[in-house]
């Protein structure tokens, strides 16, 4: 199944909610892919509470194992989501998980508890959600006292964008997809023609923050059945561990296919989390500050189109056309590979699930 037919069954299906109870779904409405144990080696939770308060459409909490925290169930807008920026830049971020205290919207209807776009995997290893997001539309630089964006009973006073996106899951069952492996299928439309134009570069698709423990960074080159993994390194410190670099501080990957987190150096065989794309595009790592519960969380993502000079993000894919913006009110539909594992085990888990899977091969998404 293409990436096309994963935008043509969110068009079609997502706006009435399925009623299968394969996946386990709570009285709250907190989703669990496959039941409480995942596909057995990856669990994740979807619209689970964040620790603030609010239910957040996103993927709130990822284990490996049963165990390990992947990704530790946070405030909204710090899990594991999707999220986009139009010309507008930064005061103009419409995202599935919010920024804010109380500005997490609400799923509704629009769901499809056991999401099955690929026959050969059951239909309880997948949701998809439907969010109209709300907009973040204050100083992303400023402390939250100081930003009235951020202040004050935010869920009467903001409004919802003017797009609908699709985020789903969906877990590998150990045949022809491993269970080291997840499908994220992310999608976009603009709900009128007056709406601000998407870009594809400021896309965050996905972005990940990540256990502090997956410190050690890493991007790859080659193929993927040979990809070469190379660790990032901070200029100042001369280290790959993210948790020596300065507070805040991103690592930006020109141009790559992935951006790894491991537990330990390559040499030790460590346990790691990557995110894969079938073509070259912005990674982007770093630490987190200010979160209320975690504030050094590792900040982990890719973008949804090539780097390109000049690196000013307002300024870059300056051309407004459907190549790296969002233009039109179609469905536009991006898919990703999650993988856990060792190096090795990631390398195969990739290489496997592009054999089973025709996933987003071109900037044209």
């Amino acid at each position: 199944m293409t990436a096309l037919s994963f935008a043509s069954i969110a068009a079609t299906v997502l706006l009435v909610g399925l009623t299968a109870h394969a996946t386990e779904r709570t009285p709250e409405g907190t989703f669990y892919p496959g039941g409480r144990m995942g596909n057995g080696v990856i669990q994740i939770e979807m619209n689970g509470r964040a620790i603030n308060g609010p239910l957040s459409p996103m993927i709130t909490h990822m284990t490996i194992g049963g165990s390990l925290d992947v990704v530790p169930r946070e405030n909204a807008g710090a899990g594991f989501q999707f999220s986009s920026r139009s010309e507008g830049g930064n005061k103009y971020n419409p995202t599935i998980g919010g920024d804010c205290v109380g500005r997490t919207p609400d799923i509704g209807p629009n769901y499809i508890q056991n999401f099955q776009p690929l026959s050969f995997i059951p239909a309880e290893n997948g949701t998809l959600f439907g969010v109209q997001p709300l907009l973040y539309q204050g100083d992303q630089m400023a402390m939250p006292a100081a930003d009235p964006a951020c202040t004050g009973d935010i869920q009467n006073a903001v409004q919802p964008a003017p797009y609908f996106f699709h985020f789903g899951a969906l877990l590998g069952d150990g045949k022809r997809v491993p269970q080291q492996a997840m499908l994220i299928v992310m999608a976009i439309n603009k709900l009128n023609a007056q709406a601000p134009h998407l870009s594809k570069y400021l896309t965050e698709a996905p972005a990940m923050f990540l256990n502090p423990a997956f410190a050690y960074a890493y991007t790859a080159v080659g193929k993927p059945q040979d990809m070469v993994y190379l660790p990032l390194q901070d200029s100042v410190t001369g280290s790959n561990n993210v948790n020596t670099w300065q507070r805040n501080f991103l690592r930006e990957i020109r141009t790559t296919s992935l951006v790894m987190q491991c537990t330990a150096p390559l040499a030790n065989i460590p346990l790691c989390v990557a995110i894969y794309s079938d073509f070259g595009v912005k990674g982007l790592i770093g630490r987190r500050e200010g979160s209320a519960g975690l504030p050094d969380l590792i900040y982990m993502g890719l973008t949804g189109a090539p780097a390109c000079n000049p690196a000013t993000d307002l300024l870059c894919n300056a051309v407004k056309d459907n190549t790296n913006w969002i233009v039109d009110s179609k469905i536009h539909t991006l898919s990703r590979i999650v993988a856990v594992g060792n190096p090795e085990t990631i390398r195969t888990a990739i290489t496997q699930t592009l054999q089973a899977v025709p996933i987003t091969s071109s900037i044209q998404w």
